[in-house]
């Protein structure tokens, strides 16, 4: 191999390219590295082209389906026979099994995967559960490297078998710490973002949520939560920025539509899907994940890094990021009851907020900079390949 190294990388949405994978692309790319990004087209294609990333287009790998499933295996098994890669890095599910299996029958040299979080988790029934570890143990055989962001899933992997001890490298979740900065916005700033947004002026508390509109992340709870804080608070509002996938698992939009208009909350609530987080997370006062699954949230990173309280559940993933009661607070997961005590909570103490949000922004700081991931990345790397700083 020459130090220029050549690398797929492989996972389910343009969406996941272009917020979690681009910033350790450009690292590596100005190292020289050559890297082709594989995912189905979507809203977001366009942009990655423009800004002149090596694209490669493939089918939807998001819903188990044979023929489609097998069409996956087969142009991936051409591309990466064809561009002789030193490196395919899979990431994500499904996507992350096809693409292993289209590698290793292309006789890739290094196989890597990061699974950002295995699909299967505590809250499942036991077969169910069962089930989805076998197939990721199968795949584990087929790779060199598995990348795992939370130390909870290093010791899951270990404790179940589920991997191999020498397959595993803890690589931990990174964000841009000088864009998730922490500073407010001024007054002017505020103003302008809420008439654009047309969230009333007088709204107290605004309650924040950037995630994918999926059953998943919990938002039916949360609805229902913002019902009832609604009752004693009136001008409550939830702040959405959201994302909606045209090949989701687990759409929630129409839904969420459904319920707005049930619970007459046109007033209390705004959905945006526009992807400027850092502006929209500085409007918040309280950030939420309800969650029933996680790897190891970007979302909740961002929210601490810019100095806000958390509320999310007590999973894998969000537990491995918010230290309760010092950074924020822990809930069950699908309580109503719980998640609306907690965020009355934090609603009804000003120095509470303030105390977690820059708790959380400290913890970051020293934990969760983008910088510390990329080191771990290519260290990562250099374990399986030789490689010249």
């Amino acid at each position: 191999m020459t130090n220029k190294y050549k690398m797929l990388r492989v996972c389910a949405t343009d969406l996941f390219a272009k917020t979690a994978l681009l910033p350790e692309i450009d690292f590596l790319q100005k190292k020289g590295w050559s890297i082709d990004i594989a995912f189905p087209e979507d809203q977001e294609t366009k942009s990655l082209l423009k800004n002149n990333y090596k694209v490669v287009l493939i089918d939807d790998a998001r819903n188990i389906s044979f023929i489609s499933n097998i069409k996956t295996i087969i142009h991936l098994y051409r591309l990466i026979k064809t561009k002789k890669y030193d490196i395919v890095h899979t990431h994500n599910h499904l996507i992350g099994v096809l693409a292993r299996i289209a590698a290793k029958l292309a006789g890739a040299p290094k196989i890597v995967h990061s699974p950002h979080g295995f699909y299967f988790h505590e809250n499942m029934p036991p077969f169910i559960f069962w089930i989805f570890h076998t197939i990721e143990r199968c795949m584990g055989m087929l790779t060199d490297l598995v990348f795992i962001e939370n130390k909870e899933n290093v010791e899951m992997c270990n404790k179940t078998h589920l991997i191999p001890t020498k397959k595993i490298y803890y690589i931990g979740g990174g964000i841009d710490m000088v864009r998730f900065n922490g500073r407010d916005l001024n007054s002017k700033q505020k103003v302008f973002l809420m008439r654009k947004l047309k969230i009333p002026s007088e709204s107290f508390p605004i309650i924040g949520i950037t995630s994918r509109l999926t059953y998943e992340k919990g938002y039916r709870e949360l609805i229902q939560s913002i019902v009832q804080i609604r009752n004693q608070l009136p001008n409550v509002h939830l702040l959405v920025v959201g994302a909606i996938l045209k090949n989701e698992r687990d759409d929630f939009y129409l839904e969420l539509e459904k319920l707005i208009v049930k619970h007459s909350l046109q007033q209390n609530i705004t959905i945006t899907l526009d992807h400027n987080v850092e502006d929209f997370l500085r409007l918040m006062d309280i950030f939420t994940l309800p969650s029933y699954r996680e790897g190891l949230p970007r979302s909740i990173q961002e929210a601490m890094a810019m100095a806000l309280p958390v509320v999310a559940t007590d999973i894998r993933g969000c537990r491995n990021l918010v230290k309760n009661s010092k950074t924020g607070l822990l809930v069950p997961p699908k309580k109503v009851e719980e998640l609306t005590q907690a965020l009355l909570k934090l609603i009804n103490n000003k120095e509470l907020r303030e105390s977690y949000g820059k708790a959380g922004r400290i913890y970051a700081e020293k934990y969760y900079s983008n910088r510390i991931v990329f080191d771990r990345m290519l260290n990562g790397y250099k374990s399986i390949v030789s490689i010249k700083d």
